[in-house]
């Protein structure tokens, strides 16, 4: 199995709108959080805001999974962090997808691994002599960075946007991805209902291209 058909595995198993649906499950989360932080003061607000994007991504990915056909199982990832595991099982058989949500610090980086991360990488997918090889399951992460802006004003004004939404394929030993897919550039149309409206188009090609990996 290569990259592609990893990716289309993932894909068949859960599904399209699943897939639409967790991409835009980052930009909601954090629009909400940006409006029940407006209570807090500014330092108050710098508290609270991730935290709430992530309880909030994690319900949302919950909701959409359930209106999919997906089991959404909540976990403990250990002191008090719960997360849920968006796990989908192919009818004719074969190995589970299973997928969980991460926030890194720039685009499609690298993961500070949690046990349960290793243990199912552990399980998912390795290489062999260039070949891709589905284990008891294939993991995939659901990867969103923060935007950074193209100035000081817009990082500030726009903080509640995602810089990058990604999916990716932890090999096994957790070291780096097997495959990734870029869901800012694959699904554009859906991210430019999230975009402010004062954009012009050479704005959102700059928010498009700083989601690409490796921009920074």
């Amino acid at each position: 199995m290569n990259g592609t058909e990893l990716e289309r595995y993932t894909f068949d198993v859960l599904g399209e709108p699943f897939i639409k649906a967790a991409l835009r499950s980052p930009y909601d989360a954090r629009r909400e959080a940006r409006e029940e932080c407006k209570r807090f003061s500014a330092a108050e607000a710098a508290n609270v805001f991730p935290n709430w994007a992530r309880g909030a991504q994690q319900a949302l990915l919950a909701s959409a999974a359930e209106m999919h056909g997906l089991e959404a199982p909540p976990m403990k990832a250990g002191g008090f962090w719960n997360y849920r595991e968006i796990r989908g099982a192919p009818a004719t058989g074969g190995p589970a997808v299973i997928l969980t949500a991460a926030t890194v610090g720039k685009p499609c980086g690298f993961i500070r691994v949690a046990d349960y991360q290793r243990t199912l990488a552990e399980s998912g997918q390795g290489r062999l002599f260039g070949e891709i090889q589905p284990g008891d399951c294939v993991y995939a992460l659901l990867l969103t960075s923060r935007y950074r802006g193209v100035s000081l004003e817009d990082a500030r004004d726009n903080r509640h946007l995602p810089g990058s939404v990604y999916m990716a394929w932890p090999s096994n030993d957790c070291l780096g991805y097997v495959h990734v897919v870029n869901l800012v550039e694959r699904y554009p149309e859906i991210v430019r209902q999230y975009l402010p409206e004062l954009w012009t188009e050479r704005h959102v090609m700059m928010y498009i291209q700083q989601s690409r990996r490796m921009a920074f």
